[in-house]
């Protein structure tokens, strides 16, 4: 073997380099929609592991709600027996995950109501919620625009509460750690629009009907009216304005009456129903008044009996009669004072079925004193139109084509106020009689003649002012002076029949009594018959005398 002086040996090194490994987890975002977003796979980059030294790489970030905010994505693995972590430089690049608002759009439905009526419930709708889930009502808060008046007014809306610590679990409020069921319902996972509906209050329907009216052939026309229907809130008719008018034409028949307005006024909306006038044909067949004079009522005895059987026979007969109504010439009570007397007239005339017209007695008025309180207040006589102080009044009766005038005790007028009292009340009758030329009239005055069928002064200015102008007058009755009289008086071509009777001063004889005045036109004349009430039988107060109490008034009309 050779030999060496000198061996040299050169040591090598070994080294191992670390591995280079990148790990990188994925970023994402989506809007709310109830369910976790993920982002599981990982990317390994450069050297990565070794086979088998790490497993299950993955990221485990997960964001659910907005109000996690931005989550990473944390990467995780395995790390296997032989894993040695100074083997590897390993860099994590990490993504975020967040959820972003989903958008939820709030439809508040529009709305309406009649004016007047109860306020419906408001609702609304809702589009974009995610995963089954719902808004409670109570989360949102509806109303509108305040009014009742009929227009259109907006329907608002908003959500009561964003706290991030109230939430709604199937309808019910749950505070903090309660927070962790499913179907879970959080405002700030959404962006939110409400869309604002709008309420509308429509008209409330009105219907003004024309009520329908009958007359006779040439009677005015009465004063229209119409009934209003379907106000509400207890308003006044007297917000609905309207005009009514008739179809020309006075011959008989049947003639549309007219509502006409405007169809919306304020808060309704207006419909108008026609009405009807009947205009019926005269009857111009004989009829007659019944006249009582001077009753003196006390408020019992003699003369209250005789009126109670005076008004007893008047309904019994009135049909027979052909009777349109009773009349009084004045001197209903014995004073104008006595309470007694006029509630004894009032309970005499309760339930009749025949029109009854007075005129003021001296008696009913305590003389010159003029005192038309109590006359007033007992409110005996039917429909009538009265002038201001109800002294004067007429009523027309078409049918008949004849009109009672009444003109009370009234004091002849000394002073200038005085006298221009008397000239309106004098003006208001020429009026009513001038305006039924057509008609007959028949003045009931109280104070016009004496027993000796001499005119009062009071009758003298009655007719100068009244009787002599008008040629329709054909009849003045009249009472207060004691006795019997009657007599015709002629103005021209104008013949006026008159005629007084009081019987009164005689208790004994003298009540009871009533007249009945039968005017018959085919006749041309007016004929009058004294009755006894009690016995129903003709009777004259003076048997000596009889044609002071049955008597004819001839080629009057």
């Amino acid at each position: 073997a050779g030999s060496y002086s000198s061996v040299t040996a050169n040591v090598g090194t070994l080294s191992i380099d670390k591995r280079t490994v990148t790990l990188t987890s994925e970023s994402g975002e989506k809007p709310y929609d109830g369910t976790p977003l993920t982002k599981p796979d990982v990317t390994v980059s450069d050297d990565g592991f070794v086979e088998g030294e790490v497993t299950d790489i993955k990221a485990t970030g997960s964001v659910t709600t907005v109000a996690e905010g931005e989550v990473t994505n944390t990467i995780v693995y395995t790390e296997g027996t032989n894993f040695n972590a100074d083997n590897y430089t390993i860099t994590k690049s990490e993504g975020t995950l967040k959820i972003t608002k989903k958008d939820l759009t709030i439809n508040i439905d529009d709305n309406s109501k009649i004016y007047g009526a109860a306020e419906p419930e408001l609702t609304y709708s809702v589009e974009g919620l995610a995963n089954g889930e719902s808004i409670p009502a109570e989360l949102i808060s509806i109303w509108r625009d305040e009014g009742e008046d009929v227009g259109i007014y907006d329907i608002h809306g908003k959500i009561v509460t964003t706290s991030p610590s109230i939430h709604f679990i199937s309808g019910r409020k749950v505070l903090g750690s309660d927070v962790k069921a499913a179907s879970m319902f959080d405002v700030n996972n959404y962006e939110i629009t409400i869309n604002e509906g709008t309420f509308t209050i429509k008209p409330a329907k009105v219907t003004v009907t024309a009520d329908s009216f009958t007359k006779t052939e040439g009677e005015d026309d009465p004063t229209f009216t119409a009934t209003v229907e379907g106000l509400v809130n207890g308003e006044d008719e007297s917000l609905i304005s309207y005009t009514l008018s008739r179809k020309e034409g006075e011959k008989p028949g049947v003639y549309t009456i007219t509502p006409t307005g405007d169809a919306v006024q304020g808060n309704y909306e207006v419909t108008f129903v026609n009405g009807t006038l009947t205009i019926k044909k005269k009857d111009l067949s004989a009829f007659s008044l019944l006249w009582v004079s001077d009753t003196l009522l006390k408020g019992e005895g003699a003369y209250d009996d005789a009126f109670k059987a005076i008004v007893e026979y008047v309904v019994k007969n009135a049909r027979s009669l052909k009777a349109i109504s009773l009349i009084s010439s004045g001197n209903v009570v014995d004073s104008f004072d006595n309470r007694a007397a006029w509630s004894s007239a009032k309970d005499s005339l309760r339930g009749r079925n025949l029109p009854f017209y007075s005129v003021a007695g001296t008696k009913d008025v305590n003389g010159d004193e003029m005192n038309y309180d109590a006359y007033l207040a007992a409110n005996l006589n039917s429909n009538r139109t009265s002038f201001k102080d109800g002294s004067v009044w007429y009523r027309s009766f078409g049918a008949k084509d004849v009109m009672l005038v009444g003109i009370g005790y009234q004091k002849i007028a000394e002073t200038d106020e005085e006298k221009e009292r008397q000239d309106k009340w004098l003006a208001f009758v020429n009026h009513a009689i001038r305006t039924h030329k057509n008609e007959l009239v028949v003045l009931i005055v109280n104070d016009y003649m004496d027993e000796t069928g001499e005119l009062t002064p009071f009758g003298k200015l009655v007719e100068e002012k009244v009787v002599a102008d008008n040629n329709n007058v054909c009849l003045v009755i009249c009472g207060n002076a004691n006795g019997a009289f009657h007599k015709e008086m002629t103005y021209g071509e104008h013949k006026v029949a008159v005629a007084m009777f009081n019987y009164a001063a005689d208790e004994e004889n003298g009540l009871g009594l009533v007249r009945v005045l039968t005017i018959d036109r085919d006749a041309n004349a007016i004929i009058v018959q004294t009755i006894d009430a009690v016995t129903g039988e003709p009777r004259a107060y003076d048997p000596m005398k009889p044609e002071e109490d049955s008597f004819r008034f001839e080629d009057l009309f």
